[in-house]
């Protein structure tokens, strides 16, 4: 197709800097909310993008990477259409994606005061599963572990 190339490129391009972004606004946050004790290197939350995922994937599985590609790609565009439906999605020990229908609203500017109306929405809440819950809760312990034998 002419012109695919020049679309990939700018794709490409937005990714990196939203990577880059990403990156930093998550070790600055991490970095203005610790001590200087807490120097712990979980205390940085990184990034992990699909990229960087699909090629874990890859190598763990042992499939060439571009069916990986492939996979996550449909998997992903299956989630958005289930949800752009309407549709609760359910995965065991995970957790559950649905949709939540928010209310029009009356917000105000803060710099401003001005009164401003915010329309309804649909937004996707999820809630947390069993085994993501406790993989959460067992790097909070561990952390808070750290922290009492310093």
């Amino acid at each position: 197709m002419p012109g695919s190339g020049t679309c990939s490129q700018d794709r490409g391009r937005r990714d990196s800097v939203t990577r880059e972004r990403g990156q930093w606004g998550n070790q600055t946050m991490a970095r203005s909310t610790n001590t200087a004790s807490e120097s712990d290197e979980r205390s940085v939350s990184k990034t992990t993008t699909k990229k960087e995922l699909i090629d874990r994937i890859a190598d763990h599985t042992g499939l060439r990477r571009a069916d990986v590609k492939q996979t996550v790609q449909a998997f992903l565009d299956h989630v958005i259409d289930e949800l752009g439906r309407g549709n609760r999605l359910e995965f065991r020990d995970f957790g559950v994606f649905e949709i939540k229908d928010r209310a029009p609203r009356l917000a105000q500017n803060p710099k401003t005061l001005e009164r401003v109306h915010v329309p309804a929405k649909r937004t996707v809440k999820f809630k947390v599963g069993r085994l993501m819950k406790q993989s959460l809760d067992g790097v909070a312990d561990e952390s808070e572990a750290a922290a009492d034998r310093l």
